[in-house]
């Protein structure tokens, strides 16, 4: 049991006269980090930023928006293209950073980057904006990623159903003055690892433009037709007679694989596709890949590691490097993925189809499925009415174009490159927040030569 005793003439100093009492907020450890970077700090975060509550409840145009788990990545590279957006948005701008203030989700954040349309985000996300040059969103982004900041947020929360922590608590939040100093060099790293992500999005773009472009099919066949019949001979043969199943553009785009100049096969008789379930042992620890950890670009993040008792019943596939893991469920079957070393004998959900070919390279089955020729086959194979997915048989009867050797060879290595840019990406960040953390500790001297130890 977890318990803490405070004065009640030193809360003020904790909860900045909000009379709280809620235990958490005081434990020892929130208490002493808080000390901490008092320490280090003549000033506040509110001296160098501002929390920007600019919303919105409607659009007159396309936005892109962002929703809690967008920012697990650490970069804002999902979000939904949309010019309906349902419910109040807050408004952010180039070179902002945006945290979530969810107590499931604390680790969500990241820059605004440079997009095509206006981004706007969940009102659980705080949106900050630099006041001046002399503290950078970059530097604020690597100090909230750190341990310390971390711990902190995590014990000033409140509520039950969500709770949230207090947007008061980052405003009074202590910077400590090394941060001034080193601003220029975190801003730098940052920036690498932003610019590192930005060309991983551009490789992922091309293997997915490949695809297409070697298959002939340099736009999605049209749905423009309102009206088409088949008979029942053909229904009966599909076993569906839902008309979703037989509109014509799907049958154009199977068309167009069929006619491929290097041959076609179903998935079913190309790939093994690893149905077999696994049972956690009790007590061992294991590493799981839920849907909701899939993101834009195949991305992998935010797995979690639990006991196998702890495990939900759906984490009952074994996946190994080389694997595809391809999302059975509509409305978010774009969440494919490349299974690399990193997630080596991960559990994954059954709401994945876990497979391999020996004919396709890993590189070029993740490309295919994750261009427009899986994904609507994907969708086209979906049934059911309260959770709509693709089965196993619809899954077998996909069509995959047997891509040429050379293209073959093309995409693995740009998949690879892509793959490569984004783990350089995650270690910019890693190494920015490590070095504020030893800046806050052990000084500006020991940071820096930390960072050079790290060849940059």
């Amino acid at each position: 049991m977890k318990y803490s005793v405070i004065q009640k003439s030193e809360m003020s100093r904790y909860d900045f006269g909000h009379d709280l009492l809620s235990p958490d907020f005081f434990l020892p450890d929130k208490v002493e980090m808080w000390d901490a970077l008092k320490r280090t700090s003549v000033r506040t975060l509110s001296n160098y930023f501002d929390c920007i509550d600019d919303t919105r409840n409607s659009c007159d145009g396309e936005v892109i928006c962002y929703d809690l788990t967008d920012g697990l990545p650490k970069f804002f590279d999902g979000g939904k293209n949309t010019s309906y957006i349902g419910s109040t948005k807050k408004n952010a701008l180039l070179g902002d950073f945006a945290i979530s203030r969810l107590r499931s989700y604390l680790g969500e954040m990241g820059m605004v980057e440079e997009r095509n349309a206006p981004q706007l985000f969940s009102s659980e996300f705080i949106i900050l904006r630099a006041k001046g040059e002399n503290l950078s969103t970059h530097t604020l982004f690597a100090l909230c990623m750190t341990d310390t900041v971390q711990k902190i947020l995590d014990r000033s929360q409140y509520g039950t159903e969500h709770p949230r922590f207090y947007e008061f608590i980052l405003q009074e939040l202590p910077i400590p003055n090394v941060l001034l100093t080193l601003n220029p060099v975190i801003i730098q790293i940052v920036q690498k690892a932003l610019q590192a992500r930005d060309s991983a999005r551009e490789m992922h773009k091309d293997v997915v433009e490949l695809v297409g472009h070697e298959l002939g099919l340099n736009s999605i066949p049209a749905n423009d037709r309102i009206i088409y019949q088949k008979n029942y001979t053909q229904t009966f043969t599909q076993g569906r007679i839902d008309a979703e199943y037989f509109t014509p553009w799907y049958e154009e785009l199977i068309e167009i694989v069929q006619s491929y100049h290097g041959g076609w096969s179903f998935v079913g008789d190309i790939c093994c596709v690893n149905g077999e379930n696994f049972q956690p042992q009790e007590d061992g620890v294991y590493s799981y890949i839920q849907i909701s950890n899939i993101f834009r670009g195949g991305e992998i993040a935010g797995c979690i590691t639990e006991f196998g008792q702890n495990l939900p019943s759906r984490a009952r596939r074994k996946v190994g490097v080389g694997d595809v893991i391809v999302s059975t469920v509509e409305g978010s079957l774009s969440r494919i993925a490349l299974i690399s070393e990193e997630y080596d004998q991960y559990l994954c959900s059954t709401g994945f189809q876990v497979i391999r070919s020996n004919e396709i390279n890993p590189e070029t089955l993740y490309a295919i499925m994750a261009s427009p020729v899986g994904q609507l086959q994907l969708k086209r194979g979906c049934s059911g009415t309260n959770l709509t997915a693709i089965n196993a048989d619809e899954f077998s009867k996909i069509v995959l174009p047997h891509i040429t050797e050379d293209k073959q060879r093309e995409i693995q290595c740009k998949v690879s490159k892509c793959l490569e840019l984004r783990k350089a990406s995650r270690y910019l960040l890693q190494c920015a927040k490590e070095m504020v953390e030893i800046a806050i500790t052990e000084g500006e001297t020991s940071a820096m030569d930390w960072l050079n130890n790290q060849g940059m």
